[in-house]
């Protein structure tokens, strides 16, 4: 009989050998811009910005957002020495972080589908595009080999999860105050 992980490990390496298939010099280069969009290397500075520059009614979305990160990234890192899951491809590693060799859950998905649900919640004029980010975020993943599917799925229920928590938390502190 079979168990649903070898179900879930079953679909997971069919879905990357399809992408494999798929793969091309041109649409390589468009995924990697589309995944750095996820990154913290984009995302952060941006929050500083916004902090920074951004009208007062930014700095509650911002407070937000870096709390639904604070809730989110132990979760990533615990989850990934938990399951020590490898990447489908080689992945570069890197000593200040060596829990990001791992591929389960999705940091990148996790992060884009967060932000999708919290800018969304204040500003729903952007729910079209941001979630249309979010997706293409995820779908990057797949496509340039750095996570299965069943990663991708995990990182953007706990994203939205990590979005609707900060939101949440965030509420109960500014009416404690």
């Amino acid at each position: 009989m079979t168990s649903a992980r070898d179900l879930v490990v079953a679909i997971d390496r069919r879905v990357s050998l399809r992408l494999a298939d798929l793969r091309r010099s041109w649409l390589n280069a468009a995924m990697q811009m589309i995944t750095w969009l996820g990154s913290a290397n984009v995302c952060f500075p941006l929050y500083g910005l916004g902090l920074l520059f951004g009208r007062s009614a930014w700095d509650t979305v911002i407070a937000i957002l870096l709390i639904a990160e604070a809730l989110l990234f132990p979760l990533i890192v615990i989850l990934r020495y938990a399951c020590r899951r490898e990447r489908p491809s080689a992945h570069r590693r890197r000593a200040w972080a060596p829990w990001n060799r791992y591929s389960f859950p999705s940091y990148h998905t996790a992060r884009a589908w967060l932000l999708a649900s919290i800018l969304t919640a204040g500003a729903p004029q952007l729910q079209a595009g941001m979630l249309l980010l979010a997706l293409w975020i995820s779908l990057s993943r797949l496509y340039l080999q750095k996570h299965y599917l069943s990663d991708v799925l995990a990182g953007a229920t706990l994203g939205l999860l990590a979005g609707v928590a900060a939101k949440k938390l965030a509420e109960h502190l500014i009416l404690a105050h």
